[in-house]
């Protein structure tokens, strides 16, 4: 969250207090649990039926790019608290580099790739159509995200996924 309009005293005081709270150092494991439980709640509550790829929504798109840079930005504002200073995921992947938080080509690969399936997304929104397309055209971008995922934030136990409801 961001103010866009209003009093300029309050827009300050509101961003003071949001880079307060993202900042605040955090359990790793207990992030990335959370990270992975909320992740697959909402896998499980989105699941639609069909084999083509839903560019937003499906494993290796652009939400799991999303929550991975947030788990990184949250992870590691405490440390580098200039990670809070852009909104988007492409400036937080940049900054993320520039701090060593993720190697240049992690940063660049899911950079491109978010690109490129936000780009596909949008094109295909303009002509009125679901945002889907066919599985091998995602590859092997797809797999690379689905790999960094797992690597990165796991898949959340049972558990973790009936105590998020």
């Amino acid at each position: 969250a961001r103010p866009v309009a209003g009093s300029p005293e309050v827009a300050e005081t509101f961003n003071q207090v949001r880079r307060s709270v993202l900042s605040r150092q955090r359990d790793a494991l207990r992030l990335k649990h959370d990270i992975a439980a909320m992740r697959a709640r909402m896998r499980q509550e989105q699941a639609r039926p069909g084999t083509d790829f839903d560019l937003k929504q499906d494993p290796g798109g652009l939400t799991d790019m999303e929550f991975l840079v947030q788990y990184w930005v949250l992870a590691c504002a405490h440390e580098h608290p200039q990670l809070l200073d852009w909104p988007d995921n492409i400036r937080n992947l940049e900054g993320l580099m520039a701090v060593g938080v993720i190697p240049d080509a992690t940063g660049t690969f899911l950079a491109d790739t978010y690109r490129d399936f936000r780009h596909r997304l949008h094109r295909l929104t303009l002509e009125g159509k679901p945002g889907r397309i066919a599985p091998a055209e995602a590859e092997p971008a797809r797999g690379k995200v689905r790999a960094l995922w797992n690597e990165v934030l796991g898949e959340a136990p049972a558990s973790a996924l009936s105590a998020a409801r």
